[in-house]
């Protein structure tokens, strides 16, 4: 989380860490401008989104990995108030169906998943940083690894 935190200058943001997400606020914008600006910060050809591309959004949860199931997204949504998850991965059935019958319902909330290892990526960095300084005499690489998806 650190590591995705920092690539995307978001860590200054943060309200509340949990165990497997982090709840922030951040500057007002809509989940579509969210997503560019993910794109952007992390380099990767595209995002996935559920949910309203136009809605405005402060209030976000954050995981990376396979943490984008309905067991941990969704509590996110109800228990923490956001309005938008960015999670890498999790079943197609759960969280974002979730969010499509929210907004059917009228309510304000979006789901982005970025990739597994798009999400996961900035905190093998990130590792890879720390133990190069807390192991001078070890070689340690980060070796970045090309999207398991194409896109057509």
């Amino acid at each position: 989380m650190i590591g995705l935190l920092q690539a995307l200058d978001w860590h200054t943001y943060v309200v509340k860490q949990q165990p497997t997400a982090a709840i922030l606020t951040i500057p007002a914008m809509e989940v579509k401008e969210v997503a560019e600006y993910i794109k952007v910060k992390l380099h990767i050809r595209y995002v996935r989104v559920a949910g309203e591309v136009s809605m405005p959004c402060e209030r976000v949860g954050i995981s990376a990995g396979y943490r984008g199931g309905g067991e941990l997204a969704i509590p996110l949504f109800l228990n923490e108030n956001v309005d938008l998850v960015v999670a890498g991965e999790g079943p197609e059935w759960e969280a974002p169906e979730y969010v499509k019958d929210a907004v059917y319902q009228g309510k304000s909330k979006a789901l982005i998943m970025l990739g597994h290892a798009e999400s996961e990526a900035p905190g093998m960095k990130y590792l890879a940083d720390v133990l190069s300084v807390e192991f001078p005499m070890l070689p340690v690489h980060f070796v970045e690894d090309r999207p398991v998806f194409q896109i057509l």
